[in-house]
């Protein structure tokens, strides 16, 4: 899906356990059991270490702000592992999503100052991070 999920990495993650994803595949019932999240670190030669990208940018300057504009606030719905209550980094301040307004719009608390084109990310995943799975 290139609309909707860009600069993605077409290659294999490269994980510690790559069987994982096999025995997982043979019997999905069993999953819950056989899965460790550390099973999905990445390895050294892994094409997504240290390539976490932002999930969105600023799009709107605001002082003190409790709502900012975002190029896609898609990323910050249920299905995409982004929910209401998460802790992201605006420009390096933290703050938490109280909820997505619209596919534009997020309500944030606490308010915060923001700059055009500031990269938006998961404060678990900041830029530099690694792109895997984690709990």
């Amino acid at each position: 899906m290139p609309a909707v999920f860009r600069n993605n990495i077409a290659s294999s993650p490269l994980f510690t356990n790559p069987g994982v994803i096999a025995q997982g595949k043979a019997n999905p019932a069993n999953w819950p059991a056989i899965v460790d999240y550390s099973d999905f670190v990445l390895q050294g030669g892994s094409p997504g270490k240290g390539s976490a990208e932002a999930l969105t940018f600023i799009t709107q300057s605001g002082s003190a702000t409790s709502t900012i504009r975002v190029d896609d606030a898609l990323y910050f719905s249920d299905g995409f592992g982004v929910a209401e209550g998460d802790e992201i980094l605006v420009g390096g301040q933290k703050t938490r999503v109280v909820r997505r307004v619209d596919d534009t719009t997020l309500q944030i608390s606490p308010a915060i100052t923001v700059t055009i084109n500031a990269k938006v990310y998961l404060s678990r995943f900041p830029e530099g991070s690694d792109i895997g799975v984690r709990p």
